[in-house]
């Protein structure tokens, strides 16, 4: 009986937004690791099955309400796009993640080419499948895990870690099937972890220095009975409460950790949604990624497409609950810290 009320109190489905709108931009294969920026008023992204001269890079700005696109010289793939802190000639770089390395490339946001300047750091560069995923908190450090390009079909080896430009490379566990999100809780000094095989939210608790600990899993969308659905990509909103979206589903949920349960907030039009995250200069939107490829996640193989007509939705009604990042701090030498003031 106690698994009944359970799986009731978790499936009550409540949409109260308001509105969900198309957004004009362009199909991509598979949509991950969206991010607002702040700075450019702009949602960035990336599309994981993109190769050679196919456009892997993207922005949506704002203000513009356009989209624009690039393919990396010489690189396919990429995991993550995430802005860099900028002074003085470190203008338009991003890290981003290019198979085992997290990368460096400059981009103006426009061009149809962006150019690798650099690494930054590579992970498990011995393991041929394995990928890197890494998101930046509040503070603009570098979390992140890997992944094995067969998905949920590769072993349970991977790992979790933390970059910072003081102390480089840190291994914060390992023992997981992959990384597909991170979000943070600043204020309560907690961040949390997905896996999408194993369909759990991990919390951990973390200090001023960025360093976790007391891991605790506060929801597992298997006890809903979902099994072909997967939770792709969290972000955290500034009350503590986490978002997701169910891949092969494509409804949005909200949870909150202190109580272990969760809430359907909205069913989007197409069911490949795939990341999430707040933005809009008020905070009170909620981007929603989609691609067209259908990823079988059990194997990592592409088994279809459709077409959604975009890669973007925005979801109205949430109120102005987004959390502020700080851009990427990572890079070691050549900053002018006079100029280096504010999040940008």
């Amino acid at each position: 009986m106690w698994r009944i009320l359970i799986f009731l109190s978790y499936s009550i489905h409540l949409v109260f937004c308001e509105k969900i709108s198309i957004v004009n931009a362009p199909e991509v294969g598979f949509a991950v690791t969206g991010i607002w920026d702040a700075c450019s008023e702009s949602v960035f992204y990336v599309d994981f099955l993109a190769t050679g001269k196919q456009a892997s890079i993207f922005r949506y700005d704002y203000n513009e309400d356009k989209g624009y696109s690039a393919y990396i010289q010489g690189q396919s793939s990429p995991a993550f796009i995430q802005p860099l802190k900028e002074c003085n000639k470190y203008k338009n770089l991003f890290a981003v993640g290019l198979g085992h390395n997290t990368a460096i490339i400059e981009w103006d946001g426009k061009s149809k080419v962006a150019i690798v300047k650099g690494n930054v750091f590579g992970v498990e560069e011995n393991d041929p499948t394995s990928r890197f995923f890494g998101i930046n908190s509040e503070e603009g450090r570098l979390y992140g895990g890997t992944f094995h390009t067969s998905f949920c079909g590769g072993p349970s080896n991977s790992s979790f870690y933390k970059y910072t430009k003081e102390k480089g490379l840190q291994l914060l566990f390992s023992g997981t099937q992959v990384t597909t999100g991170v979000a943070f809780d600043k204020d309560r000094g907690y961040i949390y972890h997905l896996d999408s095989c194993s369909s759990i939210i991990t919390e951990y608790q973390v200090d001023a220095n960025g360093d976790i600990c007391n891991g605790r899993v506060i929801f597992d969308f298997r006890r809903l009975g979902y099994k072909a659905a997967y939770p792709i990509s969290i972000e955290a909103d500034k009350y503590g409460f986490i978002y997701t979206t169910l891949y092969n589903d494509g409804s949005v949920w909200k949870i909150d950790p202190r109580t272990s349960s969760g809430n359907k907030i909205a069913q989007m039009p197409f069911n490949l949604t795939s990341s999430v995250t707040f933005g809009g200069p008020k905070g009170d939107i909620l981007f929603v990624l989609v691609g067209k490829s259908r990823l079988d996640v059990r194997n990592g193989q592409v088994t279809g497409q459709n077409s959604p007509g975009t890669s973007l939705y925005k979801l109205f009604g949430l109120g102005p609950i987004g959390r502020e990042y700080s851009r990427l701090k990572i890079l070691k030498t050549g900053y002018d810290k006079s100029s280096c003031s504010g999040p940008c």
